[in-house]
């Protein structure tokens, strides 16, 4: 169940994002005001992100570029913050991180050991797990 939590699998609908055009964020200056493009895409992208301001929102603004830009350095690609289809397919993909790996070597680890722990024949034996 952890395992399966870790990997997005848990409690609740996988949220995938579809491909589409690429959205980029630009920051305001004195002479031109920020954009924002939107996109249907944004809404289901803040709930995948963790992005809880305004989560029906369909603009891609700073809040969600800085999300993406976080996502980017985590699954290490280029920290832009431009969602592209390289990201776009990152995001859908299943996690590979040291937390899931450790799940998997431990329940590895647990399957090769004996069924019966603290039975008399293994002199009372148990585990301990850091």
């Amino acid at each position: 169940a952890k395992l399966a939590e870790l990997r997005g699998q848990g409690e609740g609908p996988v949220i995938q994002i579809a491909e589409g055009p690429v959205l980029a964020y630009k920051a305001g200056s004195k002479k031109q005001p920020a954009v924002a493009p939107e996109d249907p895409r944004v809404p289901q992208l803040r709930a995948k992100l963790g992005v809880s301001d305004n989560p029906d929102d369909t603009r891609y603004d700073a809040k969600v570029a800085e999300a993406v830009r976080k996502f980017q350095q985590s699954a290490e690609l280029k920290p832009t913050g431009v969602l592209d289809d390289r990201t776009v397919k990152a995001i859908n993909s299943p996690k590979r991180d040291k937390q899931i790996d450790t799940v998997i070597v431990n329940m590895e680890r647990w399957r090769w050991l004996p069924r019966q722990l603290g039975a008399a024949s293994l002199g009372n034996a148990y585990v301990i797990l850091n």
